[in-house]
């Protein structure tokens, strides 16, 4: 076989997967974001860090999950997303106990919603940001053998990942539209 007959073998014949493994696979932003919420809240807002090691939270809390259940864990899923949501909880409780040893009194309720000010806004611009950062990471991948085949898009009929990014990118450009906030665009 040569090498142009071998790609045509790699992209063709794609019947997808279904929608309980893609849904769970998109279920990883939200834990992902949790993940994140309760790092930055129970552990990175007591200290001062630098730049680069909040860089380094945010990637391996955000795109790292998302990177490894769209590769080398795609048939772990659900594993990732328990252990994602242990640790979180085990954070959270361990802050808790070691808060009421030392009789600081913390509002927890402050602490839960201080980010959720502006859910509205919050929402958009995580929902926003986790498209841009999936799509990028899936068209990337797509193209190597360790990305799953399943996952691609669909030749004919199916339900793959690549499909419903293309769904939530115009999702996500469509809650941001002048419309959808019933603005007047100005056109000169």
């Amino acid at each position: 076989m040569d090498y142009r007959e071998e790609h045509e073998h790699f992209v063709s014949n794609l019947n997808g997967t279904t929608v309980l493994e893609v849904s769970l696979i998109g279920a990883t932003a939200s834990w992902s974001v949790f993940l994140h919420f309760t790092i930055a809240m129970c552990l990175l807002s007591d200290r001062k860090f630098t730049t680069s090691f909040r860089f380094f939270v945010d990637f391996m809390c955000l795109v790292l999950p998302i990177l490894m259940c769209t590769t080398i864990l795609s048939d772990h899923s659900v594993a990732l997303g328990c252990t994602m949501l242990s640790v979180s909880a085990i954070i959270f409780i361990r802050r808790s106990i070691n808060n009421s040893k030392t009789d600081e009194s913390i509002d927890w309720y402050k602490v839960i919603h201080k980010p959720m000010l502006d859910t509205k806004h919050y929402f958009i611009s995580w929902f926003r940001a986790y498209t841009l950062i999936a799509t990028a990471l899936t068209i990337l991948a797509v193209d190597f053998q360790i990305f799953p085949r399943r996952l691609a898009k669909t030749e004919y009929y199916g339900t793959g990942l690549m499909d419903i990014g293309v769904g939530s990118f115009v999702v996500s450009n469509a809650i941001v539209s002048s419309e959808a906030r019933s603005k007047q665009a100005s056109i000169r």
